[in-house]
């Protein structure tokens, strides 16, 4: 079997075992350049009837179609890849999933038992995923403990081997012709329902509470008669399973969400508000071990807060994780990197002097695991990741970030990761402590209200990339600033990554626990990985044997990733003769050329816009020293020469909104002079430099009452001072006799007007709570804006206009206008004019295409750039060099 290529394609490594509905193997899809690793199921049907059979192939296709929709949809299934027939046999390619099944893992216990702690860890992580399938109209029916795998990358669970397609393959006709089937399941964990041929969906709890029960006592259920007491377990969790096993349907639980709200109370899934979350109150334990802090120490989470802290793991998983490391250009060569000790890059004052230059770079072991090390240092723990371009120290901290992430999910007490770019501490050279605030509330959408909360509680766990990416005059002062910031919060956990030449040319060294670095890729390694790749890379093989140059260049997983896409089925045997650089340039610029190239790929640019354009942007990039690009947060200083147009911009924009409203408020001799006074109070509220776009719109009464005071007392008088100031405009004349001239009703209209504003401003603090958005596409701060101007000048046209007409009888269309105005450009609106010019200027000079957004997912289908959240970044580091380096004319 093992020689034998199964559909052309999958070559079996192994068998992993046998049932009664066939077998299933290990084998690599040798259409993929990385030979990817997957399981074969081969399935024989029970039958030999020809018409059963041709029932049996559509029955096949329509169930293979659910499996795969399952696995799309939920990370705890694995995905289909594909399904075909062949000589009577009918085959699923599925994932690998790494890990033990339960019975497996059960084996390994020393006691033969697992703890009350794992078991309803296990119980909680796998409820939402029957609950999902059940949403779907599936029935598992063969939930038993060889059925789940304990995943080694996540430590989660998985759910294989459904019985839907062991029950297409009993098929069989009865006396009419039509399909029955045969009962599937396994003795002991199926329910009486389903052994009698009618499963419902109540029928996967109980054998999940079967399962449950046998590894908590090691006794299959056969053996188990008074199973409670055999084993030594909470109440509550007896009280759970005895509900889910029970022989009569109608005594389960409903559905799996009902059990997973008993099983784990609402009070530990979103705590009430100013409720301390106890040890002693929570049933489950994380499983990667308990937290440091004691009792006491314990954060209190309210239901918002631990709200705010889901959406918040889920965009960096959903950023960084599923957007970066998932699609990355190293995910296409699947080699272990090696480790190795550099306690000598750090600075450790007291302590680890006495190591020799051999203790301070020591190999790691082969199998060792970044989260492991990162582990191993305890409460407090700080990482620095080192390596050459190219290494893999992006990767290395994206996949250390995947698994805390996987930790944190399963834990409140555990801080929580997220990923930031240090390239961007360049431009604010400001404390660490203050700069997370920002980032978080730029790149994560996060208030600076909740930002600042999690930064003073030390609720995160810092994953810093791009130290090498900081200006060269400023990196050592970000150094310092991270020394400092590790100091004043001592609890923070933190990692840093960047290039090893340019950390070791610093003159002052990062105060952490532990260093490593990553090293290159053996030509052992390289030799083996081509090999496996077969004929495709065939020609790149021959030469990297006889090519010193290709041979150090491949020694980077990022160059060796790009000769794969660049080379493949492509002769490289008559490159001219060239230095390491030269050849280095030469590879990215045939990467480029293969990536303009690829088919079933939209051409909507030119080469020639396309390369143009990410050359301007590559500039940009380096020269603002930014490595996550943000379309909305494009300042004016990106336009270099061409900013005086951009303010003159902004004064015409001014003068075309405000010259008519001026000219229904005064005489036109007074025009003039108001415009200049009211363009200075823009001016000073709102700047003609950075532009800010709006906050997500969300109630709070809080925010209502801690803005009230202004809003209701120094508004009217603030109102009842332009009154004054309009007069003495309109009647030059002396203060003192202007006062005593004005009657009561201008008075009131002076200070109900500024009462109007001050309701306004109240509305607009109101709206824009703490909170983060769930939701993130490009471009997103300048629609989000456009919607609060649009919001807020309804509330000031309406506003004004109303009071204008009930109470003080004067012209609606003023006082319309200026509400108008006034909330529009309050709620955002100064922001997307700004953000226009901006973009029409860049457009009309040719940097950008009008459609940036279409432009720049264009360039992600052509592997130049990947999308983080609503940002895009290049590929990589080195990518984004190449073409900052490259001449626009090209």
């Amino acid at each position: 079997m093992k020689s034998i290529l199964l559909n052309n394609r999958y070559q079996i490594i192994r068998a992993l075992g046998k049932g009664g509905f066939g077998e299933t193997f290990l084998a690599e899809d040798t259409y993929l350049p990385s030979r990817r690793i997957c399981v074969v199921k081969r399935l024989q049907p029970v039958t030999n009837n020809p018409k059963a059979y041709d029932v049996i192939q559509q029955r096949f296709n329509r169930e293979a179609a659910i499996l795969e929709q399952l696995g799309e949809g939920n990370e705890q299934i694995p995905k289909l890849y594909a399904y075909f027939a062949e000589e009577e046999y009918f085959y699923l390619v599925q994932e690998w999933v790494e890990g033990l099944t339960l019975s497996q893992k059960l084996q390994h216990q020393h006691q033969g038992v697992l703890s009350e702690t794992f078991v309803t860890q296990l119980l909680v992580s796998l409820l939402p995923v029957l609950d999902y399938i059940h949403k779907h109209g599936i029935i598992h029916r063969d939930i038993k403990p060889s059925n789940i795998i304990w995943r080694q990358k996540d430590s989660k669970p998985v759910l294989i081997d459904f019985g839907i397609a062991k029950e297409v393959m009993n098929t069989a006709l009865n006396d009419e012709g039509e399909p029955r089937s045969i009962v599937v399941g396994t003795q002991g964990f199926m329910p009486p329902e389903q052994a009698a041929g009618q499963p419902v969906y109540s029928s996967d709890i109980y054998s999940l509470g079967m399962t449950a029960i046998f590894l908590l006592t090691g006794k299959h259920p056969y053996d188990i008669q008074e199973w409670r007491q055999d084993v030594d377990i909470s109440n509550h969790l007896a009280a759970v399973l005895t509900k889910a096993t029970n022989s009569h349907p109608s005594e389960r639980y409903n559905n799996a969400k009902a059990m997973l709200t008993d099983l784990q109370p609402q009070d530990f899934l979103a705590p009430s508000p100013n409720k301390i979350i106890d040890i002693a109150d929570i049933e489950t334990t994380p499983l990667s071990g308990y937290s440091s802090k004691s009792p006491a120490e314990l954060i209190s989470y309210s239901r918002e807060e631990y709200r705010h802290r889901q959406i918040l793991l889920n965009k960096v998983k959903n950023y960084w994780i599923k957007g970066v490391l998932e699609t990355s250009l190293h995910g296409v060569v699947l080699i272990e990197l090696g480790l190795e000790n550099r306690f000598d890059a750090l600075d450790r004052p007291w302590g680890m002097l006495w190591e020799t230059p051999e203790l301070a770079r020591q190999p790691l072991p082969s199998n060792t695991k970044i989260l492991n090390l990162f582990q191993q240092m305890g409460a407090g723990c700080s990482l620095l990741i080192l390596g050459e371009p190219g290494a893999g120290k992006t990767i290395t901290l994206l996949e250390l970030a995947r698994d805390l992430i996987a930790q944190a999910e399963y834990d409140i007490l555990q801080p929580i990761p997220v990923v930031f770019n240090l390239s961007a501490w360049a431009n604010e050279r400001i404390p660490i402590a203050e700069w997370l605030v920002q980032e978080l509330n730029t790149k994560y959408q996060v208030s600076k209200e909740i930002g600042r909360a999690w930064v003073k509680n030390q609720q995160l766990l810092l994953l810093l990339d791009g130290l090498d990416e900081v200006g060269t005059e400023l990196r050592d002062a970000c150094v310092t600033a991270i020394n400092k910031f590790s100091q004043e919060y001592g609890e923070t956990q933190i990692v840093v990554c960047s290039r090893i030449k340019d950390y070791e040319a610093l003159p002052h060294r990062l105060r952490f626990q532990g260093a490593v670095f990553i090293q290159p890729l053996t030509l052992e390694q390289i030799h083996q990985y081509l090999h496996n790749a077969g004929l495709p890379l065939q020609a790149l093989y021959k030469t990297l044997q006889a090519d010193m140059i290709m041979q150090e260049l491949a020694k980077s997983p990022l160059m060796l990733s790009i000769m794969t896409l660049a080379y493949q089925d492509l002769s490289v045997t008559d490159l001219p003769h060239m230095n390491l650089e030269e050849r280095r340039q030469h590879l990215f610029d045939k990467y480029i050329q293969r990536m303009f190239s690829r088919r079933s790929i939209s051409h909507q640019y030119s080469q020639k816009q396309a390369t143009h354009s990410l050359i301007w942007l590559a500039k940009k990039l380096k020269k603002q020293s930014q490595t996550v690009f943000f379309i909305e947060r494009m300042q004016p200083n990106w336009l270099g020469k061409w900013q005086p147009l951009y303010i003159s911009g902004l004064v015409l924009v001014f003068l075309f909104i405000a010259t008519p409203v001026g000219m229904l408020i005064l005489p036109i001799q007074r025009v003039v002079l108001v415009l200049i006074f009211t363009k200075l109070f823009f001016w000073k509220i709102f700047g003609f430099g950075k532009i800010h776009p709006a906050e997500n719109l969300n109630w709070s009464w809080k925010n209502v009452r801690k803005h009230l005071a202004v809003g209701l007392i120094l508004s009217p008088i603030f109102g009842v001072m332009l009154k004054l100031t309009a007069e003495l405009i309109s009647t030059p004349s002396n203060l003192y006799a202007l006062i005593t001239q004005i009657n009561e009703e201008k008075w009131l209209q002076g200070a109900v007007f500024g009462l109007s504003l001050g309701i306004i401003f109240v509305l607009t603090r109101g709206l824009t709570s703490p909170s983060i958005q769930t939701l993130t596409y490009p471009n997103q701060g300048i629609w989000q804006s456009a919607k609060n101007a649009i919001i807020f000048g309804l509330i000031g046209l309406g506003l004004l206009g109303f009071t204008s007409i009930a109470l003080l009888q004067v012209r609606t269309a003023i006082w319309g206008a200026f509400g108008l105005l006034f909330g529009v450009a309050a709620g955002g609106g100064e922001a997307c004019i700004k953000h226009f010019i901006l973009r029409c200027i860049l457009y009309f000079n040719g940097h950008i295409p009008w459609n940036y957004a279409r432009f720049l997912d264009y360039a992600t289908e052509r592997i130049f750039l990947q999308k983080v959240g609503g940002g895009y970044i290049f590929v990589h580091r080195s990518l984004l060099e190449h073409f900052a380096q490259m001449s626009k004319s090209i």
